[in-house]
């Protein structure tokens, strides 16, 4: 995180989104191979798995959208992106409660 707020100070976007992602893919990614070599991860609910692609396919196409348009995420599209992943543990905690997870 701090070389993606340095990068930010110097204006260097192309570095910024590097590490954002990779700080983001690699930590999740490496966590769940490893607790799934420990124990086999069993997946109940596709309503789960479902709304999590849609939530997904969403995150992603706005983003590609923000950055498309204007070639910059400034605050209202952070703000927007941000309420997609709010609306997004809403929904898993929804689906949890009522067993879907």
């Amino acid at each position: 995180m701090y070389f993606a707020i340095a990068s930010a100070r110097r204006g260097d976007t192309n570095l910024i989104m590097g590490n954002i992602i990779g700080a983001v893919i690699l930590p999740a990614t490496f966590v769940l191979g490893l607790v799934a070599l420990i124990h086999p991860i069993h997946v109940n609910g596709s309503q789960f798995l479902v709304g999590s692609r849609i939530f997904l396919l969403a995150a992603g196409a706005l983003f590609f959208i923000f950055s498309a348009t204007s070639r910059r995420i400034g605050r209202v599209e952070a703000v927007i992106l941000m309420l997609v992943y709010v609306a997004f543990l809403a929904f898993a905690y929804l689906t949890a409660e009522s067993g879907g997870l």
